[in-house]
């Protein structure tokens, strides 16, 4: 699997601490404000994508799609991965503004833009 900046940086968050891993512990830190970007696998079920959809509601997170649960798996050190939060805003910046000014990026799809920061 080819890394490119957004893969090194969620890997750099996952070595940090920076991530909510599952959708269970996503959803809690989303309610408690402690998510800014929430990524959700390409390949994950159409029901999936709605409940994460619902609990982000109008929260200000950053919501994107992003590979498959095996290469989110790959990238994170575990078997199979469809959701995971990442819980520091400069990483977030970062990988937002990679996808906003990477051509290469195509493959992903924001689906919420936020202005939230900090």
């Amino acid at each position: 699997m080819k890394m490119n900046k957004i893969d090194n940086m969620i890997g750099f968050a996952v070595r940090s601490g920076n991530i909510s891993l599952g959708y269970k512990i996503t959803k809690e830190d989303i309610k408690n404000n402690r998510v800014y970007l929430v990524i959700v696998a390409k390949d994950v079920s159409t029901k999936i994508k709605e409940k994460v959809e619902n609990f982000i509601g109008d929260k200000d997170v950053y919501y994107i799609q992003y590979k498959t649960k095996e290469e989110l798996g790959k990238l994170l050190g575990k078997n199979l991965v469809g959701v995971f939060g990442i819980k520091d805003g400069n990483m977030t910046s970062y990988i937002i503004d990679l996808i906003n000014q990477e051509v290469s990026y195509e493959d992903i799809r924001i689906i919420k833009d936020t202005k939230r920061i900090k």
